[in-house]
């Protein structure tokens, strides 16, 4: 997509619709309401600008263009998944989303919307290679760069998840994490499917470690609200090292550990 400058020239319409990409209708819209989901607030764009930095955060700011993406002399902005690695194998996400840019002076949104993109392991960005001519951008009267600072945003409205359909993956940290850093053996339950912050799940779990000689298992039972947010919980010492290494425990026979997650109660909410 090309934004020609007669194309933000002030006045701004309420609604435009710009040039189609692919074939694909892009529109764009100004309003006062802040982005629901996500918002970027850069304090110095020169100092980011000046470090040769050409991809910043999970909404993927590209400062002076994506070149590869033929972006030179624009603003190229996308929306990205992060933690992928945590996702069901085969994963795909249908989402329509909404990428903004402030004007400071006449405060309003800059939104551009464009159709429903299919995020999966192999496309996990998608976004606009050209969402600002630089020179517009940095104009002042125009206000998206206003004494250094700028600010983004983005709204994601999830059309359908056709993967299988994994609420909830177990995570296991032989070496520990927080508390149980380099002593203790942590587990976790991960949410895999909130992906968007309205969506929640509710589970009452236990997280086990099996003592495979006495029964005597390394055991605790919690229960927890999952979201976007708030997307893992656990414990991080389950098990203690010097138990783990004491054999006649029984949690480690033959170099194998055994560690479940048992799920009484699970519901979701929206």
């Amino acid at each position: 997509m090309v934004l020609n400058k007669e194309d933000f020239d002030k006045p701004k319409s309420e609604v435009m619709e710009l040039k189609s990409c692919n074939e694909f209708a892009i529109t764009r819209t100004a309003r006062h309401f802040r982005p629901t989901h996500f918002l970027l607030k850069i304090q110095s764009y020169s100092l980011l600008c000046e470090t040769g930095v050409e991809k910043y955060e999970r909404l993927s700011l590209y400062p002076k263009g994506n070149k590869k993406m033929n972006g030179t002399d624009h603003i190229s902005l996308y929306l990205s998944i992060v933690d992928t690695e945590k996702y069901s194998l085969g994963w795909e996400v249908y989402a329509t989303f909404k990428l903004f840019v402030f004007d400071q002076i006449w405060d309003k949104f800059l939104t551009i919307q464009g159709m429903i993109r299919r995020f999966h392991d192999i496309k996990m960005e998608w976004g606009f290679d050209k969402f600002l001519p630089l020179d517009y951008f940095n104009f002042l009267p125009n206000g998206y760069l206003v004494n250094d600072c700028c600010v983004f945003g983005a709204e994601v409205f999830v059309h359908e998840c056709s993967a299988k359909r994994d609420y909830l993956k177990l995570l296991v940290y032989p070496k520990g994490i927080h508390e149980g850093a380099n002593k203790a053996i942590s587990v976790f339950l991960y949410s895999v499917d909130c992906v968007t912050p309205d969506l929640k799940i509710f589970a009452e779990f236990k997280l086990r470690i099996r003592d495979q000689i006495n029964n005597k298992h390394a055991e605790e039972k919690t229960k927890y609200w999952f979201s976007a947010a708030f997307s893992d919980w656990g414990f991080s010492q389950l098990l203690l090292r010097k138990d783990l290494e004491d054999a006649c425990k029984g949690f480690l026979v033959e170099d194998t550990l055994i560690v479940e997650a048992e799920i009484m109660v699970m519901s979701t909410a929206k």
